[in-house]
């Protein structure tokens, strides 16, 4: 599992990462998917995964996908629109709210 992850993304925290997939197992096909789809509308982007903790609410934890972009916020989003549509809303769906899509600006 970790080694489909390496290729394709930068883990920040990959032991977590590990854990949180081992107990979402469901997410997997999505996350196989997901670069795929990136790529074809963010084809210069990278892709960063990251387990996210609530420090208000220790046990509420979800994925964070990073899409790294070097384009203003505006073109981003307008872009982010047409990946929705084609993939996302119903990818979202599958991760049962695990998991979330957002953008890193460098």
């Amino acid at each position: 599992m970790v080694l489909f992850l390496n290729k394709y993304y930068i883990l920040k925290n990959p032991e977590e990462i590990r854990n949180f997939l081992f107990e979402n197992d469901h997410l997997i096909p999505v996350l196989y998917v997901a670069p795929e789809y990136i790529k074809k509308y963010f084809p210069d982007s990278q892709i960063e995964l990251e387990v996210y903790r609530d420090p208000e609410i220790p046990e509420w934890k979800r994925l964070f996908v990073y899409i790294v972009v070097k384009i203003e916020p505006e073109e981003a989003l307008e872009i982010m629109n047409k990946l929705e549509y084609e993939w996302w809303l119903d990818a979202m769906v599958k991760t049962k709210g695990k998991v979330s899509l957002l953008f890193k600006y460098v």
